[in-house]
């Protein structure tokens, strides 16, 4: 395919694309869509004592959210399994909330 410049000159689809990728070069990929994604900060971990429904002993450990809106609201469905996780980050257990009593957070 053979692309005709404004005076007559005939430019070949080759040079198109090379200074297409030299104008991408010098951009610095700063056109949209090569953005690089920002890294979101990590949850805040609470630390939490978990009771459960009948005589067992509470889970000591830290969540990462307890599924509240900022406004306070608490909405009801989704999953029903939470997660506990070490002062790191670790996971260390998963549980159930149909045998959770409540959930105590430590401050």
């Amino acid at each position: 395919m053979i692309i005709k410049g404004s005076k007559g000159k005939q430019l070949g689809l080759g040079a198109g694309l090379l200074f297409f990728f030299l104008l991408t070069m010098l951009a610095g990929c700063q056109l949209p869509g090569f953005q690089p994604k920002t890294s979101e900060s990590p949850p805040v971990l609470t630390k939490v004592e978990v009771h459960f429904t009948g005589n067992s002993e509470p889970l000591v450990g830290y969540i990462k959210d307890l599924d509240v809106a900022k406004d306070g609201t608490v909405y009801q469905g989704g999953s029903s399994i939470a997660r506990l996780y070490d002062q790191n980050g670790n996971l260390i257990a998963v549980f159930n909330y149909a045998r959770v009593e409540y959930i105590k957070i430590i401050i």
